[in-house]
């Protein structure tokens, strides 16, 4: 084939999917329309269902919630970013009847928040002691009621709640409230914001 149909015909290709991805419907219309989703995103989307969320008052998270949770977490480091967004983006809108994301925060949007809290924070490789001068300066993606992220040292654990002793993850702080009024977490950004920022997090070295 002459060179100048394969690029002619390479052309085209990016042509279709540009506008595909331009007039995909978002995650309501495509509910709405039945469009189909992708098997690794049902894949994903069903497996995030299934962890146990970041729990009330408490730091009791067992091994069989770690291991689910950093298996997943295994699956997401190996997703394209887009694929990944659009899992976060569908689990999140889950049980949302009247549109309004933001304004609509029952007990299982709030479920939902929590697993992917925790997720997203072992998935990135974040620092836990930062020497932060203004902290008012880093970045919240939800509105938080409490946020408790200082180490007795003074300096800041941005990846809260979680804390990594030699491959061994544990929890410093159970759940008291990270939703305010019409504030509701903003995962998909806050993803996008870690993807670009930190590195993956090395779960070889995972143990418990």
């Amino acid at each position: 084939m002459p060179f100048a149909v394969l690029l002619l015909f390479f052309a085209f290709a990016v042509l279709l999917l540009t506008v595909r991805s331009k007039f995909e419907p978002d995650y309501q219309s495509r509910q709405r329309i039945g469009w189909p989703v992708h098997p690794r995103v049902r894949f994903l989307e069903k497996e995030l269902a299934l962890i146990a969320p970041w729990p009330n008052g408490s730091t009791t998270y067992d091994i069989t919630n770690w291991l689910h949770l950093v298996n997943l977490a295994r699956y997401f480091q190996a997703a394209h970013v887009e694929t990944a967004t659009k899992v976060i983006e569908n689990f999140q809108w889950t049980g949302i009847t009247n549109g309004d994301f933001e304004g609509f925060t029952g007990l299982e949007q709030i479920q939902n928040d929590k697993k992917l809290f925790l997720l997203l924070r072992v998935i990135f490789d974040i620092p836990e002691k930062c020497r932060v001068e203004n902290p008012t300066l880093i970045p919240v993606f939800g509105g938080w009621v409490v946020r408790g992220a200082i180490n007795h040292d003074g300096t800041e654990n941005l990846a809260w709640p979680i804390k990594w002793n030699d491959g061994k993850p544990f929890l410093v702080s159970g759940f008291e409230g990270m939703q305010g009024a019409n504030a509701r977490y903003k995962a998909v950004e806050e993803y996008k914001c870690f993807y670009s920022v930190y590195k993956m997090r090395d779960l070889s070295q995972f143990r418990y």
